[in-house]
Formats: structure tokens, sequence, C-alpha cells
């Protein structure tokens, strides 16, 4: 079983805006919404409307006041407006465009006191309304009979019923004709209406069954069910999916639906999907073969295809859209948007009546009945040529962005409106997308298919090629040693990154400057512009070594020449330890106060007294430019003293200073010094000196002592003499029995230094 679905069929433009404004004016209030009289001729529909409380009235005595109404496409005569207003009920127009058209032709023509004829139905509310728009000039006739004995005028306006058949019209026309009245017609016959009457005829002669859709009581569904009965085989008119069975209709190898203008899209896909699943069909609109036959229909009526270009005369111009004779039995509409983007275009001074134009076939039918045209698209024409050309030989192109959308950017290349993927925007993630609003950018085009009206483009390919572009001249003008400006981009713990024009290249903290710096940020700012000197290139990775610091002179070199011992200086203090303090002379140059220099009294933590940060008086007690080291004291300088009178105590004088020895050995061993390893040093030097003090101390209250037992043996000497022998050896017992103790304090700094280097080697 083969299915054919015409090509017209379902809601209407004027029963489709119907709905939809019911449905917006009832999410926008809190209560019903009333229709006057039922929005649709299709049970299922307004069932469906009444859940949603949209309920259908016919009087106005149902209404009460605030109440809310919704005036359905077919219209109401002006006395309804007014009685609304009366009865303060508010209410939403929803009269189709087309009808309204009519009611200000039958208005206009009743102010000039013309007889009008108003053709169709007299007791179809659309003609019950056009007859009150036409001021009582208005006489309704339904067929070419009804103008018998009826009075006429020498000249007549006339309208018709915009769902009257065309053949109708044409017999009453002609009888006026043949009665000598000059009439000014209006093919007010909405197009809809005939091109769903015409696809119905074309699509019953190529079929076994002709299934029509739609409300019983709907005069459109009625003339299309007599369309298919007079011109087909067979025909069946149905409201749903449930009327029919499927063992009737396998018989059928052909099966053709069609649908009146009330009829919703989802009760015919019902149907279709009923004949596809029970009855195993297969959807053939695709098919080449009934494409034939719609390609033939069009042929046989002259119908414009999409996207052909046609000429025609402008018939009418309104503030919003041009009216063309394409020479098709319906007038081509160009709407303004279809026209130009100027939104201040005035058309009555663009365009003239009777001016030929050319013109492109977006639709066959825009819903009304007319051709949808456009004037904007020929030059769109021209431009998807460009752009298919420029796509061939993979040429960047200048577009502007529109807005964000789902997923990237909408932008345009002329009248041709493109997608930018959000992946394709940059090379680089972008937040926030919205910012390109209006921009200008240069893109390749990555996809395009003409036939869909689909582009595609993207901005990271063309940065992509120019970033390597870049990079390439850039490397060449790079190499070691040279003095090159960057600017500052990104930190790291580690360092900074600065761009060379193209090419990053890492200037690590220790490269920033001689003195200490723990942060890149403390001393550089993004996008900062620097002078750099280039210590490596390794264009195989893509790396590049900079420095700033190799650009300055190295404070080493030079600090015999700017500080000299013993004068005292300004430094700040950089960090604190248990042994002492680091003192910064200037950036680069850092010197150790060690614990025993920081006061002349005892000191057992440096952070007791000091700060970081601090600036603190010092003087240079020793620089060693080989290691990097200066040592420092914060003791007041003072005046040199008289040396005090000592006694000489018999010890034996290491061959070596243990300090000196300790060094030489270090050296010898050719192992790295750490900076700890200075310290100790520092400390060995201290505690030496410390013992020698210790030492001479001792020595002299040795010394004092024995001078004092020496006097007292010669008073006792006086006293008594005949002991004089005895005593004479007193002295010399007392140097002997001091001597062990000088020998302890001989041997204290040789211990203290053993210990040390026990201590050093063992670390």
């Amino acid at each position: 079983m083969k299915i054919y679905l015409a090509r017209e069929a379902g809601f209407c433009f004027g029963v489709k805006l119907a709905m939809e404004m019911a449905r917006k004016t009832k999410a926008s209030i809190d209560k019903p919404l009333f229709t006057f009289g039922p929005l649709i001729h299709n049970p299922q529909v307004i069932e469906g409307l009444e859940k949603e409380d949209i309920r259908s009235v016919t009087t106005l005595e149902e209404l009460r006041e605030k109440d809310h109404v919704l005036i359905r496409s077919h219209g109401v005569p002006p006395e309804i407006y007014a009685a609304f207003e009366e009865k303060l009920i508010f209410y939403t127009d929803a009269t189709c465009p087309y009808v309204k058209k009519v009611h200000e032709i039958v208005q206009r023509h009743a102010r000039e006191n013309h007889q009008i004829l108003i053709v169709g139905d007299p007791s179809h509310p659309e003609i019950i309304a056009v007859k009150g728009w036409s001021g009582g000039r208005g006489t309704v006739v339904e067929e070419a009979g009804d103008l018998q004995g009826l009075s006429l005028e020498s000249r007549v306006v006339v309208v018709a019923q915009t769902t009257l058949i065309k053949d109708r019209l044409d017999r009453i026309i002609q009888a006026l004709t043949e009665r000598g009245v000059e009439v000014e017609v209006y093919n007010t016959i909405c197009r809809a209406t005939a091109s769903r009457q015409e696809a119905a005829l074309a699509l019953a002669k190529t079929v076994d069954l002709m299934i029509v859709i739609g409300g019983k009581h709907s005069s459109n569904t009625k003339k299309l069910f007599e369309i298919a009965r007079k011109n087909g085989k067979n025909a069946l008119h149905i409201e749903t999916q449930d009327e029919f069975l499927m063992k009737d209709l396998k018989k059928y190898d052909k099966i053709g639906i069609t649908a009146g203008a009330s009829t919703p899209d989802w009760i015919i896909d019902a149907v279709v999907r009923k004949l596809e699943i029970e009855g195993e069909g297969i959807l053939m609109n695709d098919n080449s073969e009934m494409n034939e036959l719609m390609e033939q229909f069009d042929e046989n009526y002259n119908v414009p295809r999409t996207g052909k270009s046609v000429e025609g005369k402008i018939v009418l111009i309104s503030k919003d859209e041009l009216i063309v004779n394409i020479g098709y039995k319906a007038d081509g509409i160009i709407p303004r948007e279809e026209i130009s983007d100027a939104e201040d275009l005035d058309l009555n001074t663009e365009y003239e009546v009777n001016q030929t134009i050319e013109a492109v076939v977006i639709k066959k039918d825009n819903g009304e009945g007319n051709v949808l045209l456009s004037i904007k698209r020929i030059a769109q024409k021209q431009k998807w040529d460009e752009l298919e050309e420029k796509f061939n030989d993979k040429e960047t192109v200048t577009v502007k962005v529109n807005k964000e959308v789902k997923g990237g950017l909408t932008a345009y290349y002329e009248q041709i409106k493109g997608f930018i993927p959000a992946s394709h925007v940059d090379v680089r993630y972008i937040e926030n997308l919205a910012a390109f609003a209006g921009q200008e950018l240069q893109v390749e085009v990555i996809e395009l298919n003409r036939r869909k009206n689909k582009a595609v483009f993207s901005r990271k390919n063309v940065l992509q090629r120019e970033i390597k572009a870049t990079v390439e001249k850039a490397w060449e003008n790079l190499e070691v040693g040279a003095v090159v400006k960057g600017i500052v981009r990104r930190f790291t713990d580690f360092g900074a990154f600065v761009d060379l024009g193209g090419v990053d290249g890492l200037l690590h903290v220790s490269e920033i400057s001689w003195g200490k710096v723990n942060k890149p940020q403390d001393v550089l700012k993004k996008n900062q512009e620097i002078d750099v000197k280039i210590l490596d290139l390794n264009r195989e990775d893509n790396k590049v070594s900079l420095s700033i610091k190799q650009m300055m002179e190295n404070p080493w070199k030079v600090v015999a020449e700017k500080y000299t011992l013993e004068n005292e200086y300004d430094g700040t203090i950089t960090g604190l330890t248990d042994f002492g303090a680091f003192v910064e002379l200037e950036p680069g140059l850092e010197g150790l106060v060690h614990v025993s220099q920081i006061a002349v009294e005892r000191v057992e933590k440096p952070s007791d007294l000091l700060k970081v940060g601090e600036t603190v008086k010092v003087r240079i007690l020793e620089i060693n430019t080989e290691d990097n080291r200066i040592k420092l004291t914060m003791k007041p300088k003072e005046a040199p003293k008289k040396p005090e009178a000592r006694v000489e105590k018999p010890r034996k004088k290491p061959e070596k200073d243990p300090v000196e020895k300790v060094l030489e050995e270090l050296k010898e061993e050719k192992e790295p010094m750490s900076a700890f390893a200075d310290e100790a040093f520092d400390a060995f030097d201290a505690a030496l000196a410390e013992a020698e003090a210790e030492e001479a101390k001792e020595a002299k209250k040795a010394a004092k002592k024995a001078a004092k037992e020496e006097k007292a043996a010669k008073e006792a000497e006086v006293e008594a003499a005949p002991e004089a022998a005895v005593e004479e050896a007193a002295p010399e017992a007392a140097v002997a029995e001091a001597a062990p103790e000088v020998e302890e304090a001989e041997a204290a700094p040789e211990a203290a230094v053993e210990e040390a280097a026990e201590e050093e080697e063992t670390k």
C-alpha cells in the first residue's frame, strides 16, 4: 500500500493564527477565555480547547462584565465591538487578515455610496460580519439566480466569501456583465482554499481511494469530499482514524489523503500512522512518481516553483508589502522583510504601481493563498554564488555577528545567514559569546549546503593560520643573546610567560632579578611590556628561555669596590634563623649576621629582637667574593683597648687553626659548599673566639690567686721565719695545683672544633 498526502492539507493561515492567539491569550489571563462562536469546525479540537478552559459562546447574554473573549477568524460586525465596549468585556481580535481586508473594502465603498454585492453563504458567520461592515449598502447573493428580480445600479462592487469556489464567483460576474452592469470585482477568495481544492483534485485522479479528514459540519471539508468523490474512484470522509477499519482498505494499492482547513496536523498524522502500521503502508510523498505528478500539475496550472525567479508588475503598494501580478491566478506578495533590512524604507517612495520588478519565489502558498516572493533574495542568490566560490577556493570572508544562540553565534554574509559553532569562534574557550554581537569577523566557510540554505563558518581556522604564520616569522627573528621586547601574558609559581610576537618565552623566577623574588607577580604585571635577553632557543620543542637579570651588572663582581670593611651600611632583614639574620644590602647582595653579632648582650633567638623587612645598621666584617659570602655585625664599633697583662700559661698550640683545617679537608673532598655549611663555619669562628676569651679569663683569675697567696706567704715569713722553708714551696704548690685547670682550659677550644667538625662530617 502506497500513501500520498496532498500538498495543501490541514490548517489554513487564519485558523492557525486564531489557535495561536487563543492559547497565548489564555496563558496571559487567570480566568476562562471565551470564543464568540466555535473557534474551529472540528469537534476534537473544540474538546481539547475546553480542557484548556477555552470555551465557546454564541450570544452576548452569555458574557459578563470583565470577561475576556476572543473574536474568531470569521470576524464580527461592528456592532459586536460596540457591545463589548459597552458591557466592559475585554476582547482579543483574531479575525483572519484576509477577512479584515474584505471588511476594509466594503466599508470604503459604503462611504462612497456604491452598491455592494457580497457573494457567499448568507448564513455563514463570515458573510454576516462582512454585510455588517457594508453600512447597509451590501446585498448577499449565493448563486447567479439570486440576481433575478434584484434592482441593480449601473455600477456595482463585488466581493466574495474567502472560502468560495471561484466557479461560482465567475458565474455571477458573467450574469452581471450580460445585464450590462459595470462590475468592479475584488477577488477576495483565499488562495489557501483554492490551492487545497486543486491539490485534492490532482491527487484524486491518481489514487484508488481518497480519504478526506475534517469536521462533518465543516463547509470547506465537505467541498473537498465532493471534489474527491466526483473526480476519483472512491472517497471516504472521516473525522478521526477510528472511523475506518484497516481490513476494508487493504484492497487499495494507492491511497490519497487531504484535510479541511479546520483539521489539525495531529489528526492527519494519526491517520497516516494507522495506514503505515496496520496497513503496512509506505508514505510516498518523496517518491519520484509522485513528484512527477505534482510537477505536471504545477505546469498545467502555471504554478511558480520555489527558488525560481519571476517577473511581475506591482499592482498595489501598502506600508508593509508589495502585491505583484506575476501572470499566475494568485498574486505575488512581497513583505517588507523580503524587500530590505532597512527599517525606515518608504515603499511608496521606492516603488511605483505598474513598475516591473524581478523577484524569487519563496513559497507557492504563504498560507493565505498568495505566492510569497522576495526581492532581497535575488541579491542573496548572487551572494550564494560568491560564497560557493569562496568555499571551493578556501578563501576567507567577512561576516557580521548577529547574536548568540544555543551552541554558538549566528552571522551574516551579506543576506546569507550562517552559523559559527562555539568551538570555532576562537582558538581558546570563550565564556561570553554574546560579546561578539555586532562585530565583523574574518571567517572560513567550512560547510555549505545551498539547497538547505545552510552555511557554517569558522573563525578558529583563520586564527590558527595567522598564528602559524606569525610564529614562523617570529622564530626567524630570534637568536641567543639578543635583547628583545616582550609582553607579560601569564604567571606561574616558577616564572612568567612572555609573548615575543607569536612565540612565548619563559622568564624563570630566578632570572628576574639578582635579588630574591618569591613570586613573579611581585615585580611584574600582566600585559606589561619588558625587555628580556634570550638565553636559550629550542625550536623543535618551541621553548625559549629568557632573563632580565642577565642584562644587569652582577653585584658580587663590584662588591669590593662599593663596600669596605668596618664601614656602617643600611640593610633590610630578609630572613631569620636560630643562628642569625640574613640582611640584604642591595638586590642580589646578602650577608649573614651571626646570632653572636646581633647585640653586645647574649641573644637567645634573633626573632626576639628582629623582624623580617626591618631596616638595620650593619658593618662588614668579611667579604668572600669567591664563595659570594659576606659576614656582618650589628654590634657597635668600640675604640681599641690597651691589652691587659695576662699570665702566660703553658699550653700546646695546635699546629694549624682547627677551623682552617676542617675547611681544607672539605675542599680536598671537593664537595659542594651548601648555605648551611657556610652558616656552620661562621658558628665555628664564633665558638673559637668565645673559647679563647674564656681561657684568658680563667688564666687571669689563676694569676690573681697566685699573687694573693704569694703576698700571704711573705707576711707569714715575717711572723714565722723558721717555717720559711716550708712556705717557700707554697707558690710552686699553688701553680702545680692550678696546672690541671689551665690544661683543661687550653683543651676546650680544640674540643669544640673537633666536636663541630665531627657533626659537619656526619651531615
